[in-house]
């Protein structure tokens, strides 16, 4: 959404922390990154019905590896995308690669008039 690019492979300690690999019966760009990035409900839903240890692993973003919750809220994912990784045991308590929560990491992406719309 930014437009920064991310790197092809990802950093040795994301590989170390990832669990395993998409399962077979997955077709190919159906990873809950790219489910997240397309911001699609219903995709990442699915996504994580076929394999739900993903939403405890690692996604590398234009920062680097992050919980699935704080990749979300970083790539401007909408509430009901985040209702539904907390849903799955995704963790509000995460913490971001620099220690932010996902709360905070939520308020540094808004824009000055969102924050009124929350109340």
């Amino acid at each position: 959404p930014d437009g920064a690019t991310l790197p092809r492979t990802l950093p040795s300690h994301c590989r170390r922390m990832r669990s395993s690999a998409s399962p077979p019966h997955l077709r190919r760009g159906t990873s809950l990154r790219s489910a997240l990035h397309s911001g699609n409900v219903q995709r990442v839903i699915e996504t994580l019905t076929h394999d739900d240890t993903l939403v405890h692993t690692p996604i590398m973003t234009a920062t680097g590896c992050e919980p699935p919750v704080i990749a979300a809220i970083q790539m401007g994912c909408r509430a009901s995308v985040i209702a539904v990784l907390l849903s799955h045991g995704g963790t509000a308590t995460a913490r971001s690669r620099c220690g932010a929560s996902a709360l905070h990491t939520l308020m540094l992406s808004l824009k000055d008039g969102e924050i009124s719309e929350i109340r």
